[in-house]
């Protein structure tokens, strides 16, 4: 997905530049005798979130003829939560796991999963934002695993993932 940010200014005039400031300043796009500048963010990506400025101004920078901003919110849905049962010699392993984009390292920070047994609601194991596996195309899979220990262990188990901004 991409987003593009347009900047019009007039009247034409070729000692006119117009700049793009990304939301750290520093400028990602100035073209020159314009009066129009576009500055696209493709792929779109969580990064990307802040307040962009358009800034024109004359005489290389000597006199200011406006700046106006706009503010990008970059929303990412939850992740797709993914459970796993895999039989091994000593008894059976669950798997729970989300995959994510590159880029949501805020995702990952705010990301817990716990396992839970459904009989009794106890809390088996909770991970909070580690155990990353880096995919061959770039999307990272966090996962948690629980290896019930007894057969007296059998039952239904659920992982839960929660996700927080703090």
């Amino acid at each position: 997905e991409e987003y593009t940010l347009v900047c019009s200014v007039s009247p034409a005039d070729e000692r006119l530049t117009v700049e793009w400031l990304a939301p750290s300043g520093s400028v990602v796009e100035s073209g020159s005798g314009t009066t129009q500048l576009t500055h696209t963010l493709n792929p779109l990506l969580p990064s990307h979130g802040g307040e962009y400025r358009c800034r024109a101004t004359l005489q290389g920078g000597q006199e200011m003829l406006g700046e106006d901003a706009v503010n990008v919110i970059v929303s990412v849905p939850p992740p797709e939560v993914t459970t796993e049962y895999k039989a091994i010699p000593d008894g059976y392993v669950l798997f729970c796991y989300v995959v994510l984009i590159e880029d949501t390292p805020l995702l990952v920070d705010g990301l817990t999963m716990e396992w839970f047994n459904q009989s009794d609601g106890s809390s088996l194991g909770k991970r909070s934002g580690t155990s990353i596996t880096v995919l061959s195309d770039g999307r990272r899979r966090l996962g948690i695993d629980h290896k019930p220990q007894m057969t007296s262990d059998g039952g239904v188990y659920t992982c839960q993932v929660s996700l927080s901004s703090e």
